[in-house]
């Protein structure tokens, strides 16, 4: 069990963790109501009743972030998607770290995205950086687990190919992103889909090379080209968010740029994320600013 710095502690005078979690346990079975939404915003001003007293009904995870953190961005809507998907049974406390210092420093948040989890006003457990969604419904699973809840969510992607194919590509696997897309061949409805999605998978196999992604952002400037490397590289490893900014930075630098191949690549993966897919909605929009521009 990690270390709670004693001016955030939960005042549970001579209540051992372990009575805590057995109260929690309690607490849970009794059917504790949640917010209609899990993720919500928190501060040191409200910081014991936000996150300490309401682990007390169901796990809690503060994610310290920042405006500036890159990596934020990237397991932001990641982590939200996946809390989401639990309804209600986990919540997010989203942490700012440049509004609120000295809780982060009193927890010892040397580096963000970081993690803790909150369970019976104790932290638990946590993490550091951005991770890929597989790992953290693994790390979500493992808290529900320690409150005596199951965790049905995985069970329902694991049934899902695309979901799974998905979940695969998001972790970087690109060869095993393209087994699932070539099961999906085999549906009628989602033959078309998937041919475009293996097509696509099989392109990043060369940008999948351990370190590819490292030397990509290290040598990106703003030429088209060396955006469209960097696009590559970040798809090789899941990084949707970060693809879809330098597809962008690449169309904006030179549009034209081997025969538009940067809007194609675009068009291409938004198709395959989903056109409804918020992360491909907010940078249509950014396109659209581009190319009217």
């Amino acid at each position: 069990m990690l270390c709670l710095p004693d001016k955030f502690k939960l005042a549970n005078p001579g209540q051992p963790a372990h009575v805590l979690c057995m109260m929690n346990k309690m607490n849970l079975s009794a059917g504790a109501v949640a917010e209609a939404d899990p993720v919500f915003t928190a501060s040191a001003a409200d910081f014991q009743q936000t996150i300490l007293m309401a682990s007390m009904q169901r796990p809690i995870l503060a994610y310290f972030t920042a405006a500036w953190c890159g990596p934020c961005k990237q397991l932001r809507p990641t982590i939200e998607k996946v809390v989401r998907a639990y309804g209600g049974k986990v919540g997010l406390a989203v942490i700012d770290i440049d509004a609120n210092p000295d809780l982060a420093q009193a927890m010892r948040v040397q580096s963000v995205p970081q993690v803790y989890a909150f369970i019976a006003g104790q932290p638990v457990d946590g993490f550091m950086g951005a991770v890929p969604e597989s790992q953290v419904k693994t790390f979500i699973a493992k808290l529900l687990a320690m409150t005596g809840q199951e965790s049905d969510e995985g069970e329902e992607n694991s049934a899902d190919p695309f979901a799974q194919a998905m979940n695969d590509w998001s972790d970087g696997n690109i060869p095993a992103a393209i087994m699932a897309f070539k099961e999906l061949q085999n549906d009628a409805a989602q033959k078309a889909h998937a041919e475009k999605a293996v097509k696509f998978l099989q392109d990043l196999l060369p940008h999948a090379a351990p370190g590819a992604l490292e030397k990509a952002r290290a040598a990106a400037g703003t030429a088209a080209e060396s955006q469209h490397v960097l696009a590559m590289a970040a798809l090789a490893q899941g990084q949707f968010e970060m693809a879809l900014d330098a597809l962008l930075a690449s169309i904006k630098a030179e549009r034209k740029w081997n025969a538009e191949r940067a809007r194609t690549d675009f068009v291409t993966l938004s198709e395959i994320l989903g056109l409804e897919d918020e992360r491909v909605v907010a940078a249509r929009r950014k396109l659209s600013s581009i190319l009217f521009s």
